[in-house]
């Protein structure tokens, strides 16, 4: 597992993985503490393309901060970041591909001046969107119930993605209630 995540999402994350090319930038935004998902994800990254950058970026990074993430990518960074303005420490136009599990759900009432939870959504969504180079993805998972599908999908469009890909599947991290729900989305950004 590589965070919070329904039964069917490693395999789809694993997908897009296999497709990074040399020197791929890949941001797991809003990673939180839990050091074994992020071990298992830098793992699989540098399996996947071991010539590429992983940033681990959250608000709160001090417990990670001095983690020695091997096996993984070339390169490794822990950084801390506000969702709702990265591009003022990682760039524009410089991402490859952002995962994002349970970062929309999480999200903290200092995150943007809209406010916390569906509020900020749009905030962040744009910043993403900033991130990413022009044919970037973003992957994200969530609670169906603490982030309404329909919800997410329509303010992702208005945002400017579009929907590659969604399921629906059984959390098996991350569970909030017996039979949770999560669901995934690949957001895709357009070539210029």
């Amino acid at each position: 597992m590589y965070g919070k995540s329904g039964e069917k999402d490693n395999e789809v994350i694993d997908a897009h993985l296999a497709k990074l090319r040399k020197g791929a930038v890949v941001v797991n935004l809003g990673c939180g503490p839990n050091h074994q998902p992020l071990e298992n994800f830098a793992r699989a990254v540098g399996k996947c393309q071991f010539k590429s950058t992983l940033i681990f970026a959250d608000l709160s990074t001090h417990q990670i901060q001095n983690n020695i993430w091997i096996p993984g990518p070339a390169k490794t960074k822990v950084v801390t970041l506000n969702a709702a303005t990265a591009t003022t420490i990682l760039g524009e136009g410089r991402v490859d591909l952002i995962v994002a599990l349970g970062l929309f759900g999480d999200l903290d009432s200092t995150t943007t001046d809209e406010g916390t939870g569906k509020r900020a959504w749009p905030a962040v969504l744009r910043e993403c969107l900033r991130l990413l180079k022009p044919l970037g993805e973003l992957i994200v998972s969530n609670s169906c119930d603490r982030q309404p599908f329909e919800d997410f999908t329509a303010i992702a469009k208005e945002a400017g993605f579009t929907i590659a890909h969604h399921h629906i599947s059984e959390a098996i991290w991350g569970r909030e209630k017996p039979g949770d729900q999560r669901y995934l989305i690949v957001c895709l950004k357009h070539s210029n």
